[in-house]
């Protein structure tokens, strides 16, 4: 993968991505989150999550904003990443771009057995906006619906992650193995103190696609439509957006983010 070092624009194409085992083990797009129930999200209660609130829109715009809690157990991972002394924060961008991967793999079979439109070539996009400190991960993959953003990033419904929070609560769990337990999301947290999630989902007919933004900043999360942002993908894709902390700059230099895709190359082929 190229960066150019001239721009701050690094980008990263992704010719074939991981197998799609990988999809089970650590997914950003479409981790952990599973429905409770075969009623639709309009029907059934979010399991785990509280709606706190339907924030109004400003008086120019009509789009509803909604806020929700966190689950507790997502809660106690975000209280320990936020608080961490972990020192190898580098992890973050190994999860992230293995569940960027792993969401284009998905988006792959999904095409090949359940749709009858081919996937546009598999993508990967690295960028960074150093003026306003920020850190951008976009891939053209599977991507979320507003369900699925709030069920897969709001609560987690994976067996042995609750003993693994407990333990990293007390210190004794290893930090470089959040992937293996469904929260390797949350380890972006460590280098940004707020997040944007923007996803389009190929599981939406064409029809009915359109892109849905969540943010947090720790404590609870929001969700509402934004109609005016433009994704990496054509027909989907997931859009992450890390406002990285002032003693995380190091991740905005080409260099640093050479050597870390370099290393983390087992999660992602380049042409």
């Amino acid at each position: 993968m190229a960066l150019t070092k001239s721009s701050p624009l690094l980008r990263a194409a992704v010719g074939a991505v991981a197998a799609c085992g990988l999809y089970q083990a650590r997914s950003f797009v479409s981790f952990a989150g599973r429905s409770a129930a075969t009623s639709s999200p309009s029907q059934r209660q979010l399991q785990g999550l509280r709606r706190a609130e339907v924030v109004e829109a400003p008086a120019t715009s009509t789009v509803e904003v909604e806020s929700y809690e966190f689950q507790a157990e997502v809660g106690k991972v975000m209280d320990i990443i936020v608080n961490s002394l972990y020192s190898n924060k580098d992890v973050f961008l190994r999860e992230l771009v293995s569940n960027a991967a792993d969401a284009c793999d998905k988006k792959r079979f999904l095409a090949l057995t359940e749709s009858d439109t081919p996937p546009e070539p598999m993508k990967l996009r690295i960028r960074t906006d150093k003026d306003k400190r920020l850190l951008i991960i976009e891939d053209n993959g599977v991507g979320m619906t507003k369900s699925e953003l709030i069920d897969n990033l709001g609560r987690i419904a994976r067996s042995g992650t609750a003993n693994f929070v407990k333990q990293m609560g007390q210190g004794e769990a290893d930090v470089s193995l959040i992937g293996q337990f469904g929260v390797g999301f949350y380890s972006c947290f460590l280098v940004a103190n707020k997040i944007e999630v923007v996803s389009t989902s190929f599981k939406e007919t064409e029809a009915d696609r359109k892109p849905i933004r969540w943010v947090s900043e720790g404590s609870s999360f929001t969700i509402q439509d934004a109609p005016e942002e433009q994704l990496f993908g054509e027909q989907s894709g997931t859009k992450l957006i890390l406002h990285l902390k002032e003693e995380a700059q190091e991740y905005l230099d080409s260099g640093k983010l050479s050597d870390l895709l370099k290393k983390y190359s087992e999660f992602i082929t380049f042409p």
